[in-house]
């Protein structure tokens, strides 16, 4: 069963105005109030009918709560960043506001625990980020993941960036996916996230060919490594599945992986730091 979901929101980084929290809020409280004057005037409804229409009202009530508790951490959020980051930057941000020349374009897992801003300390318009699912980067391929595609062709070509930098880490939940996945078994009631991670396919293979004697979660540590998936990612051995004659690197780009430990927070690689760190 799907997960429900609360609200989705969307926002833009300009004056709004506040009439549509004030809708919402009016929205919930006029529900409440209606309820409660239901209950009040008709007074022969069944006890069912009546219970129902209180836990309705309190279902309402939580629903309000939960909006209103995210709703306070994303302005927080902002008026922080406005506060401490924008405005003690006015030199930094009225150069970006110009355009962005990143030294660094970085792939990176979506997971929320990884953010590559935080890891390594990037300051706005220095790295050009890429996030999905298991930190991959697919193939050259116009019809298929075009949308990889399209963020490596933005930041070589018209960027010009100069590093390139996938980041892996450990407790990955979509190598755990791709290492999980039997070459028999039928297919998974997964949308997206199966045939998505099954790009690594070449890697898990080859982890398992060649660690055969090792565990499950063993297997998926060597697969958590960038540097020893070439099949699919971009890496220190610059072996890349991207057309590097389409695309046209510079000959001075660089090309890293590293791999984040999560439980010591350790960031693992041999070319960089010669030991983690």
């Amino acid at each position: 069963m799907a997960p429900a979901f609360g609200k989705c929101f969307m926002f833009c980084c300009a004056k709004t105005s506040p009439e549509g929290d004030e809708m919402d809020t009016d929205s919930y409280e006029a529900a409440i109030k209606g309820l409660k004057d239901l209950l009040s005037k008709k007074a022969d409804l069944g006890n069912v009918a009546a219970a129902k229409i209180i836990a309705l009202t309190e279902e309402l009530k939580e629903i309000d709560s939960d909006n209103s508790d995210a709703i306070s951490r994303i302005k927080s959020g902002f008026t922080h960043f406005k506060t401490e980051i924008y405005l003690k930057n006015d030199a930094l941000f009225n150069d970006l506001a110009k355009g962005q020349s990143p030294k660094f374009l970085v792939f990176a897992c979506s997971d929320s625990r990884v953010c590559p801003s935080h890891i390594l300390n990037f300051k706005p318009g220095e790295a050009f980020v890429v996030r999905n699912i298991a930190n991959m980067v697919p193939p050259f391929d116009q019809k298929r993941h075009s949308g990889v595609g399209a963020a490596v062709e933005y930041a070589v070509v018209h960027l010009k960036v100069e590093n390139i930098l996938v980041i892996g880490h450990s407790c990955c939940g979509g190598i755990k996916g791709l290492m999980s996945i039997e070459d028999d078994a039928a297919p998974t009631q997964s949308d997206f996230i199966e045939n998505w991670v099954k790009i690594g396919a070449a890697a898990r293979n080859k982890i398992k060919e060649e660690h055969k004697d090792l565990s499950y979660d063993d297997q998926c540590n060597k697969c958590e490594k960038p540097k020893e998936i070439k099949t699919y990612c971009v890496s220190t051995s610059n072996k890349t599945p991207i057309d590097t004659n389409k695309f046209k690197y510079k000959d001075h780009s660089s090309t890293n992986s590293a791999k984040l430990e999560m439980s010591t927070g350790s960031l693992k690689n041999d070319d960089i730091f010669h030991q983690s760190i």
